[in-house]
């Protein structure tokens, strides 16, 4: 017989039924408390998710005015069928077969390579609308970065052009302008720059050079080098100008100093060499065309032009284009010079080792030019004078070749032939 109690209420009931009731009401209230849990969970769910999708949309509409500064359209606005790739209009060519409009080029070169000279030449013959060299140009304005050597110091310069090509300061005035000092790529004054540019609209910008103006970044990095490469694109897209940025190599090769994005991402590149093809003279070669052949080659002959008194200076370079013909010439004679010299040099070795009764040996002759570095030259030099009949070989103790010199073999000194003319 189970037990009973009486309730406040005066009724009497089973304790069995008072426990059995409180389970039921506990089970209730876990219930409704395990459904509001459910229902809280749920509820942060949703307010993430919510604040998730603001962050996207966020994201996605700064993407967008990025994108929209910098000029470039959506996906869907890009996609173009291959008719309209065929038949969209071609790039107008600002220097004809060498530099094209909205491109970015690179001309790269040593100190002392006169990378600011030729760049200089080529935008003012652009400012001006005259042929640079053999090459016909489309006249537009220049926007000229001097990150190194500004004020009256690049003001020479520019006189000097002038003067060299009879052109007035009217004439230039309107098609020309320079930034004194670097407007580096990840700073505040390249922002202002882009707006600069847009109201001045100039078809090409040269940045000179790429080292002022990527201060703060790591050049070898290609992360680094493709933000700077991002806000020269920006520049691009936002005036339509081709950028020309001048650089430096390593110390050892022709491409450009540091990470290769720049180089990957240029249209065209052109290395100068000093003293090359002939000395005194400095060649600009194509390295790389992504839309033509690789074939540009140009000779320039450094001049020294008066400009007026300033205390300092009393002139500055002016290149000029040397005649490609008169080039070729001096450049084989040159080479023939050369070839001479070392002819001469091979037959003293052999006839130096004869006369002191120590026979040369091919053994002795590899290991004497090894010696100056110019073992290959010299072995082809020893070819030549061989198929001349210059020089024989005959066996030697133990089946060497000895070396020897015919009796009235003799090389006449090459006299280098003057003269030529120059285009301007």
């Amino acid at each position: 017989m189970s037990e009973t109690i009486k309730l406040s209420t005066g009724e009497i009931t089973s304790v069995q039924g008072v426990v059995a009731e409180e389970i039921q009401h506990l089970k209730a209230a876990v219930k409704r408390a395990a459904t509001k849990a459910a229902k809280a969970k749920n509820d942060i769910y949703e307010t993430e998710k919510a604040r998730d999708d603001a962050r996207d949309r966020i994201r996605e509409e700064k993407a967008k005015k990025k994108a929209e500064a910098a000029g470039i359209a959506s996906v869907r606005e890009r996609l173009m069928t291959a008719d309209e790739f065929m038949d969209a209009e071609a790039a107008a060519a600002l220097v004809k077969d060498v530099l094209d409009a909205g491109g970015l080029s690179m001309l790269i070169g040593h100190r002392g390579t006169y990378k600011t000279t030729v760049a200089l030449a080529i935008a003012l013959c652009i400012a001006c609308g005259i042929w640079w060299g053999r090459h016909q140009t489309t006249r537009g304005r220049v926007l000229y970065l001097v990150g190194e050597g500004g004020g009256r110091a690049f003001g020479i310069r520019i006189e000097a052009w002038l003067t060299h090509h009879r052109i007035t300061r009217e004439e230039i005035r309107p098609w020309f302008m320079g930034l004194n000092g670097a407007a580096p790529f990840m700073s505040a004054a390249w922002d202002e720059l882009v707006d600069v540019a847009k109201e001045f609209g100039p078809s090409l910008i040269v940045v000179d050079t790429l080292a002022r103006h990527q201060l703060g970044l790591e050049e070898n990095s290609n992360s680094d080098a493709s933000e700077a490469l991002s806000k020269a694109d920006h520049l691009r897209a936002q005036t339509g100008a081709a950028v020309m940025v001048l650089h430096h190599p390593p110390k050892s090769g022709g491409g450009g100093r540091g990470a290769g994005a720049w180089e990957g991402g240029a249209d065209s590149v052109f290395l100068l060499e000093k003293d090359e093809p002939v000395k005194g003279q400095v060649k600009m070669t194509t390295t790389k065309q992504k839309h033509r052949p690789e074939t540009g080659q140009w000779a320039f002959r450094i001049e020294q032009v008066e400009v007026r008194e300033n205390g300092t200076w009393p002139t500055s370079m002016v290149p000029v284009h040397a005649d490609p013909f008169v080039v070729d010439l001096a450049a084989q004679e040159a080479k023939a010079a050369e070839n001479a010299a070392l002819h001469a040099e091979v037959l003293d070795f052999i006839r130096g080792r004869e006369a002191a009764e120590m026979a040369p040996n091919m053994t002795t002759f590899r290991d004497h030019f090894q010696a100056t570095g110019r073992r290959q030259k010299a072995l082809d030099a020893l070819a030549e004078l061989k198929r001349r009949g210059d020089v024989e070989t005959a066996s030697g103790f133990r089946g060497a070749q000895v070396l020897h010199v015919v009796t009235e073999a003799t090389v006449i000194p090459f006299s280098q032939s003057g003269g030529g003319s120059d285009a301007s």
